[in-house]
């Protein structure tokens, strides 16, 4: 197989954690537990999940992980495509254990009252947690207008280091961990054999 090289694919790929240590320049700060994967790079978000069993990494699943763990580091949204019960949402909940993020799963549906996306939006920004929309195709086409609107907003202050944003006429911090990822369904289970394929939003 490939050799397990510093700089080779079969190493990069693989989740790893680096405990980063200030030089001497910067004594007051604190070391960061920095998490690379791929081609990704976020600190860990020290967050404390208690002991919760781990997904069982399929091949695909792995490949899932890793272009939202991208996605996220770039501060970009992500949505999970496949058929329904193939595990969008367990991968990414597992990544989020993985990753020590608290991972906020809110189920979408034409009921969802319009104000509820925003809000939802606006605490997990502030709050650094990730905000997972599953089944994001059933809101309404002007709702995800809105939404994409709302995203674009926090994701484009974060790409410029922006600690806080106006959002809705209001002024939010945005925390760098925040991360927001979809779900969507296909209809049947042809497209990639029943399995999940994440993309960037």
């Amino acid at each position: 197989g490939e050799p397990l090289g510093a700089d080779g694919w079969a190493w990069l790929r693989q989740p790893r954690a680096y405990l980063e240590v200030p030089g001497s320049a910067e004594r007051a700060a604190a070391p960061r537990c920095m998490l690379r994967h791929g081609l990704g790079c976020m600190e860990h978000g020290y967050e404390y999940l208690g002991a919760s069993p781990r997904l069982a990494l399929a091949p695909s699943t792995a490949r899932c992980q890793l272009a939202l763990l991208a996605a996220l580091a770039a501060h970009t949204g992500s949505v999970l495509v496949g058929a329904s019960g193939v595990g969008k949402t367990e991968a990414a909940r597992d990544l989020g254990r993985a990753t020590g993020q608290l991972v906020v799963v809110v189920h979408c549906s034409r009921q969802l009252p319009s104000s509820s996306l925003g809000r939802l939006i606006r605490g997990a920004a502030g709050a650094g947690a990730w905000l997972l929309l599953e089944e994001v195709t059933s809101l309404p086409e002007a709702e995800l207008l809105r939404l994409a609107e709302q995203a674009h907003a926090v994701h484009a202050a974060l790409q410029a280091g922006a600690a806080s944003l106006k959002l809705d006429g209001a002024e939010i911090s945005a925390s760098r961990r925040f991360g927001l990822l979809a779900t969507a369904g296909i209809c049947g289970r042809a497209h990639g054999r029943g399995e999940a394929r994440a993309g960037a939003a």
